[in-house]
């Protein structure tokens, strides 16, 4: 998603990420800072807040999802798996189609 910040803000939208706990435990501020500075990231980056950080997963349908959601209504206007590029790329893609309705 980072790749495609500028075609994202271009939309009027904001675009968000949400670091989870990996193999080694749970999330801290210095894998946040890690994550951010590794991946050249210019997007919110948040870790999940809950205790015991499992919100996100439990929520979200799992890591490396992707989600286009009205902020207005807070409805998911589109969903799909992050893990792949072709998959980053139609989610812009469609984002940008929503925005020029």
């Amino acid at each position: 998603m980072a790749a495609n910040t500028a075609r994202i803000a271009a939309t009027g939208a904001a675009s968000i990420e949400i670091l989870v706990p990996y193999a080694g435990g749970n999330a801290q501020r210095t894998h946040l800072e890690q994550w951010i500075n590794r991946y050249q990231l210019r997007i919110t980056t948040v870790i999940d807040a809950s205790p015991d950080q499992t919100l996100a997963n439990a929520q979200l349908g799992g890591r490396d999802q992707t989600f286009i959601v009205a902020l207005s209504t807070m409805r998911v206007l589109w969903k799909g798996s992050s893990g792949a590029s072709r998959d980053v790329t139609a989610a812009v893609t469609e984002l940008e189609r929503l925005a020029s309705m």
